[in-house]
């Protein structure tokens, strides 16, 4: 069953790719990039506690899965290629929110990226947990705790783009030479993409508390907008 949990890298086209594969891939796509320009990204893809037992039904049938190791082994399989398939759906998200399909950028596939679920979460020092005594820092989390990483290339498979998802241009218009086109990385849109994207393909009934507008609202938002949402 340990075997099944642990999970090699993944992308568009190909599954368990090797850590040696991955940093050679990512160390070469580099054409054009300043020596302090960043090579790589590294984002990762949370789930809460409801949507991961929702995903386990889907795979397996079975409610109230409260940890993987309730699982069978092919039970496991199932998971995560579930949770792979949405990874990459994400990725895909990813491409298009850089506004630059005209380039050639249109899915995950364009991307050099590398994926990896992984089931298990530890504690750290500064956790409630660990301050109360309650647990200790690196000990396993309990309960249901699938996450994926992301170690996506700061050029695009061609090598003809740099992608930043950290720039301050939202979603900015630019002319040169007579042609418009975006520049920017919208993350509010991009999650907000990721979570309709994991409704649609989950058939998953999420709750207004649980729409990540409402909670960004709800802890950045102003009195009147935070007062507005409660009572909605």
């Amino acid at each position: 069953v340990f075997q099944k949990m642990k999970q090699g890298f993944f992308n568009h086209s190909e599954s368990n790719i090797s850590p040696i594969e991955v940093i050679n891939a990512i160390d070469t796509n580099i054409k054009k990039l300043g020596k302090k320009d960043d090579k790589y990204f590294a984002p990762t893809i949370s789930f809460s506690h409801k949507e991961l037992q929702h995903i386990i039904f889907i795979a397996t049938g079975r409610e109230d899965i409260e940890d993987v190791w309730e699982l069978t082994p092919t039970e496991i399989v199932k998971y995560n290629d579930y949770l792979k398939a949405y990874t990459k759906k994400v990725m895909d998200n990813y491409a298009l929110n850089f506004n630059r399909e005209n380039k050639g950028l249109k899915s995950g596939y364009n991307l050099v990226y590398y994926a990896k679920i992984e089931h298990f979460r530890k504690y750290k020092g500064m956790d409630k947990e660990v301050i109360d005594g309650l647990a200790r820092n690196g000990d396993y989390k309990p309960g249901l705790n699938s996450h994926a990483h992301i170690v996506v290339s700061r050029k695009d498979k061609s090598q003809r783009l740099k992608l930043k998802p950290i720039v301050n241009d939202r979603s900015t218009q630019r002319t040169i030479g007579g042609n418009t086109y975006q520049v920017g990385f919208d993350r509010m849109k991009w999650i907000n993409k990721n979570e309709q994207v994991f409704d649609e393909l989950f058939n998953y009934n999420r709750a207004p508390e649980e729409k990540f507008e409402n909670q960004y609202i709800l802890k950045k938002g102003s009195p009147k907008d935070k007062d507005a949402v409660k009572r909605k």
